[in-house]
């Protein structure tokens, strides 16, 4: 269950300030920030006094900070304890085993947050499109790429942005397309703005971010919000492929219902078919 701290910042953000906005931001992606530290010190480290942190607490129904904090306090409790283990576990618990558990324990939190429905138009939308292009920054870029490689192989119409030498790229590209933009906290200024200019040229835009008050969502048709507020920077790979890769599984059974020819599966091999004789490598 979404913790009512993020709720209520998601429901008044559009209204808050600039400088309420960098506490509530703060808030959303940092939660340990305001479980460890007091309202003097998380002012100091975001840059706003310590009044306006007390404002904001105000402004989403709390009290005080104090009545804040010890509700994050508790969520992190609850999200570091996890399910309760089996009586038995089916292998030895070590520090390895664990930090998969963790991992596991982020994607069962997200299940719930699906939604079928859009994901499904979303995977229509880009195996549809004349071209799709994926823009990602810094650490997204791994995400960007990995969903480049795989949608190239299953449908040939990927394209990775690459801000060097694509200055004019959506000038030529055709306007049966589609862009997908990676953009996580802290947010790359020139992920927006690609976003913003994509909009500007009438194509559509698919934003998967980690917030619904991400800054690109006002530029996006369709938006994969994924909850990785309790997620140190490791833990945000496995969960982020994980969406992206159902995506993709969804893409497959598009495309092999439809009319593309057969030859844009040379190199892609699908669940149930991994047999010695489907490697095809000429």
């Amino acid at each position: 269950m979404t913790p009512k701290y993020v709720t209520e910042t998601e429901l008044v953000f559009s209204d808050l300030s600039k400088g309420l906005k960098k506490v509530a931001e703060c808030l959303l992606h940092d939660p340990i920030t305001f479980a460890i530290h007091p309202a003097k010190k998380i002012g100091k480290i975001i840059g706003v006094s310590e009044t306006m942190i007390i404002r904001f607490c105000r402004s989403i129904g709390y009290e005080g900070f104090s009545q804040l904090q010890e509700e994050v306090r508790k969520e992190m409790m609850h999200f570091h304890q996890g399910a309760p283990l089996p009586e038995k576990e089916p292998y030895e618990m070590n520090p390895f085993a664990q930090n998969v558990k963790d991992d596991i324990h982020i994607l069962q939190s997200n299940l719930e947050n699906m939604d079928p429905d859009s994901l499904s138009s979303i995977a229509a939308m880009m195996s549809q499109s004349e071209r799709v292009i994926v823009v990602g920054y810094y650490q997204s870029q791994a995400f960007a790429y990995w969903l480049f490689f795989n949608l190239n192989y299953i449908t040939g119409n990927a394209y990775l942005y690459r801000p060097d030498i694509d200055a004019r790229l959506l000038d030529i590209t055709p306007k049966n397309s589609c862009v997908v933009v990676f953009s996580f906290y802290r947010y790359a200024m020139d992920t927006i703005r690609f976003a913003e200019e994509a909009k500007k040229k009438g194509l559509s835009v698919i934003l998967i971010t980690d917030s619904r008050v991400s800054p690109a969502i006002e530029f996006a048709d369709h938006v994969i919000s994924i909850n990785l507020s309790d997620a140190s920077l490791l833990r945000k790979g496995p969960v982020i492929l994980s969406i992206v890769n159902s995506v993709l599984t969804e893409i497959v059974k598009q495309v092999d219902q439809s009319d593309i020819p057969a030859s844009m599966f040379k190199y892609f091999i699908k669940d149930g078919e991994r047999k010695n004789d489907d490697y095809d490598f000429d």
